[in-house]
């Protein structure tokens, strides 16, 4: 943990930029809340700066938008610059206006997301210029989602990303992998210094849960869905395709369907995965809730006794953990930082019956669920996107000096 303390100055100017990929508004992935929770958390002036692309609401569709100034959902200025044409300028990630937008902007701060992209060496050119300015960046790749052929491996990651990013290096405050098994590709693709690279988890969106009006909003959802109080709710969702193995809960769970198990289930499907939701829509142990935004997803999980996630990764695994829900998950090497000794518990293979034999230990042992519910609420703090936003820019924040 950076021990450094951010003493703030009046008008203080952070630029966010999105360097690689899409940047879709109103979404509630890490470069759309780490922003606006940092200006929340120092009180400063914060400006994304995204390249062209978004994603269609609900499906893995890019959209081009025009290069201009837009407002955000969550309030915050965007200035979406054009990326180089063609293919390679769009896998190499090259904004070729990012360097003016930086003179423009003159921050004190600049965070960078996704960092494999070839307009990294303008923010090392004006952190060159301009050597008071703190930079940060953070990555999203490992092993799992990055450097599958032997193209991406060995060129793209081995070669181009790596010499990028080892002659910048030294001109980052820290550099962050998002999950363990992030900062273990930044050492070990890249080799980058231990010194320069650190874990900045993904979160929750902690201004979205009402903790206070938890009672009456669980009461509201479980009436509006048939469900009883004395039910034992569990939840899971996301972008629900074959990797995240919700057969494999729905099965687990069908052995308790005489009894007051129900399964909560949110996000959008896949086509191979649509054929199964409409197989399945008839048990009535299982809500489909379709897709939702964060804040009704906060506002389910008030309703909800556990989540469930038996298969690879997700953000709404740290929304959840972030949330306070007690929790199954699917054990990945480099993906136990959700593990705070006691709020949830792994499930090794995709066996249903392991799954199951674990959901019989926490749903017919009062036990056993309480002491994971009170753990999972106390640790819940430390997922909250207020806690991550401070350690984001090295430290501790104070008021203006």
């Amino acid at each position: 943990m950076v021990e450094a303390v951010i003493r703030q100055k009046k008008d203080m100017k952070i630029v966010s930029i999105v360097l690689h990929g899409n940047f879709t508004d109103g979404m509630a992935y890490q470069e759309n809340c780490l922003p606006y929770y940092q200006k929340k958390v120092f009180g400063a002036d914060v400006v994304i700066v995204a390249g062209q692309y978004s994603l269609k609401t609900g499906s893995n569709e890019s959209v081009v938008n025009a290069p201009g100034e837009y407002t955000c959902f969550n309030g915050l200025r965007l200035i979406r610059i054009a990326n180089a044409k063609g293919k390679i300028g769009r896998k190499l990630a090259y904004m070729p206006a990012l360097y003016d937008v930086l003179e423009q902007e003159h921050p004190d701060y600049i965070f960078a997301h996704l960092i494999q992209s070839v307009s990294i060496k303008d923010v090392v050119r004006y952190k060159k210029k301009y050597p008071e300015v703190k930079v940060f960046g953070d990555s999203h790749a490992d092993y799992i989602n990055s450097a599958h052929g032997w193209l991406s491996q060995k060129i793209l990651h081995g070669i181009i990303w790596k010499y990028l990013l080892k002659r910048s290096e030294a001109y980052f405050e820290k550099i962050y992998g998002v999950l363990p098994a992030r900062v273990c590709f930044l050492k070990e693709m890249y080799g980058l210094s231990d010194d320069k690279i650190d874990l900045l988890l993904m979160g929750a969106e902690d201004e979205l849960i009402d903790y206070k009006q938890r009672a009456a909003i669980r009461k509201k959802i479980r009436e509006n869905l048939n469900l009883r109080e004395d039910d034992f709710v569990i939840i899971t969702g996301g972008k629900i395709d074959e990797r995240k193995n919700f057969k494999v809960l729905v099965d687990a769970i069908d052995p308790f369907k005489d009894k007051n198990v129900k399964l909560l289930v949110f996000g959008k499907p896949d086509d191979k995965m649509q054929v199964y939701m409409d197989e399945i829509k008839r048990k009535d142990y299982i809500r489909n809730l379709g897709w939702i935004d964060s804040r009704r997803m906060y506002e389910y999980f008030h309703a909800s006794d556990l989540c469930a996630f038996p298969g690879t990764h997700s953000v709404i695994w740290e929304q959840a953990v972030g949330y306070g829900l007690p929790g199954v998950f699917r054990h990945w090497d480099g993906i136990e930082h959700i593990d705070l000794r006691g709020n949830m518990r792994f499930l090794y293979n995709d066996s249903v019956s392991e799954l199951t034999d674990i959901l019989k230990e926490i749903i017919y042992s009062r036990e056993t669920y309480e002491k994971m519910k009170t753990r999972a609420e106390d640790v819940s703090i430390e997922f909250h996107y207020s806690t991550l936003a401070t350690k984001s820019l090295g430290g501790n924040a104070e008021g203006d000096t």
